[in-house]
């Protein structure tokens, strides 16, 4: 498919920032057609053009920041995240390690990310245990099946999840453990991706957490004043409600992983019939 076909699809985004944006396109690897949902690179140039000179030239300079973890990439994040665990955390009380699903309790039985990822560690488990051949490497399918004795006798409990934003399910996770006198130094938290000051709120309550990318706020860190008041008012033009106003908590997140946080601005997410082409919808 050449330029001139594929801008056929949104005539009316002028030219530069199409290629503006086939060209963050190709440079992140981002798949141009997907399979089986919404064409992504169309659904951007239609939003685009959609939008006014200013609002494009925000949307644009935040998607090239903006981070698309696929699933392919999954246990490669992954293995880092744990790499790090592995040669920063101090285990006491031997060197065994114990996987499970981070989920707070209401979502106990439910398909939620964290379960997909253990899915995906699962198939490689061997060899993770031919890496690391001083651990002794065990996995659960959900915290209700965690045997807490060999918890609170050997093992440290690895809750795992692909995200962390404002940490508050993490919080609400552990809860479930702490409950159960499981403690805050028998845990560890790993993520593939999270959010700056979720771990640095973690951090602060006393949680051990992993995770390979670390990500700073998209406006508050690198933006400008002027592109917080762009953004307030596209969001409220879209109809953002209350308390997904920059993301969930304001997080600011530029993620998407197998399913894009609510902790993403909601101009990419969000898909009502203010935002009819948000290309990450969740």
């Amino acid at each position: 498919m050449n330029l001139k076909e594929m801008n056929q699809k949104s005539p009316e985004l002028p030219i530069k920032d199409f290629v503006r944006i086939q060209n963050i396109f190709t440079e992140k690897n981002w798949p141009i057609e997907d399979f089986f949902e919404d064409n992504v690179f169309e659904n951007f140039c239609q939003l685009l053009a959609g939008l006014n000179f200013e609002q494009r030239n925000l949307l644009l300079s935040l998607t090239e920041n903006f981070l698309w973890v696929q699933e392919s990439e999954y246990v490669k994040y992954f293995s880092k995240a744990f790499h790090s665990f592995i040669t920063s955390y101090v285990f006491s009380r031997g060197k065994k390690i114990y996987f499970c699903p981070l989920l707070p309790e209401e979502d106990f039985g439910k398909s939620k990310s964290s379960v997909s990822l253990l899915y995906f560690i699962k198939a490689h488990l061997r060899a993770m245990q031919c890496k690391y051949t001083d651990f002794q490497i065990t996995y659960v399918d959900a915290p209700n099946l965690v045997d807490f004795d060999l918890i609170k006798q050997e093992y440290t409990l690895c809750l795992i999840d692909d995200f962390i934003g404002t940490g508050e399910t993490v919080i609400r996770a552990t809860k479930y453990f702490l409950d159960r006198k499981i403690e805050k130094d028998m845990m560890a938290i790993i993520s593939l991706v999270s959010m700056k000051e979720g771990i640095s709120k973690l951090s602060a309550e006393g949680y051990n957490t992993y995770t390979n990318i670390c990500c700073d706020k998209g406006l508050s860190v690198h933006g400008t004043t002027s592109q917080i008041d762009l953004m307030k008012a596209l969001e409220s033009n879209i109809k953002v409600a209350e308390d997904c106003r920059f993301g969930y908590g304001g997080s600011e997140s530029l993620v998407r992983m197998m399913r894009t946080p609510n902790n993403t601005f909601p101009i990419y997410w969000l898909r009502n019939k203010k935002n009819k082409f948000a290309p990450f919808p969740r």
